[in-house]
């Protein structure tokens, strides 16, 4: 027994010592995995070959997708796939060119794109994270859990931001459960994502565990959660809800301290 542990020692320090063995440790450990640029242009090439398009079109295509292209356009796989989508179906415009420049309005365009029932999965996943993405920078976060509701780790090229931007809106949201399970599932590969995003991940699993039930912190982000609403113009039911979960919170936190208080007396 005792040579089995300092056998099992040496193997960990060995790992920890060498770092393309730990990372291949935690490689093997992880149920997902980045896709590559090439094998994401392949994804795309395959969609392509169900189209017919014009030389124009596929010279625009094939530009986006070189290695050096001049236009600084692509900037992310997600972008890539997206701009695509666009050039072959013109439906898909609107939305990309929205997602391309700062929101300057409470209301939500309607994006009729998104619930167009001929559009090819493929495309409509991309859409759809993508409008996502931009959702949660401009903190419409209900929003954007509801648009990755069934968006899957493989489906997109880009699972990272898909895991990222569904666990901030959960975090958001006090949704503590499946904000940890989301980030527990997104720094499986934290050697590989971008660095921003294991870095903000950490610190969300980090303050969703210290998040207590029925506390000052609890009713501290509930309040944000109502100011945020409320900034973009959300005054219905859910603000009203949470308002009256503030109040019932705080009723009882006092009631607890005079509790307290009547015990010590």
């Amino acid at each position: 027994m005792h040579r089995i542990a300092i056998r099992c020692l040496s193997s960990a320090l060995i790992a920890v010592s060498v770092p393309g063995i730990a990372d291949d440790e935690l490689q093997k450990r992880a149920s997902w995995s980045l896709p590559s640029p090439k094998l994401a242009e392949t994804q795309v090439r395959e969609w392509l070959s169900t189209r017919e398009l014009d030389g124009a079109i596929q010279r625009q295509i094939d530009t986006i997708w070189s290695p050096d292209d001049p236009s600084g356009n692509s900037t992310d796989l997600l972008s890539q796939v997206v701009i695509t989508i666009g050039f072959v179906d013109p439906r898909a415009q609107d939305l990309v060119k929205l997602c391309r420049q700062p929101f300057q309005s409470r209301l939500l365009p309607a994006l009729p794109v998104l619930k167009d029932q001929s559009l090819d999965d493929f495309a409509l996943v991309h859409l759809r994270l993508f409008y996502a993405r931009w959702l949660a920078q401009h903190g419409w976060h209900d929003e954007v859990l509801l648009h990755l509701t069934g968006i899957a780790i493989e489906d997109v090229v880009d699972p990272a931001s898909l895991l990222f931007y569904r666990a901030t809106a959960e975090h958001i949201l006090l949704k503590k459960e499946a904000c940890l399970k989301s980030l527990s599932k997104l720094l499986e590969n934290e050697t590989s994502i971008p660095h921003r995003y294991a870095t903000v991940a950490r610190l969300l699993e980090a303050d969703s565990q210290n998040l207590q039930p029925d506390s000052l912190d609890e009713v501290a982000r509930l309040m944000n959660d109502i100011r945020r609403r409320l900034q973009l113009g959300r005054t219905g039911k859910r603000v009203r809800t949470e308002e009256d979960e503030v109040i019932a919170k705080l009723d009882k936190m006092i009631k607890n301290l005079e509790e307290q208080q009547q015990q010590q007396q």
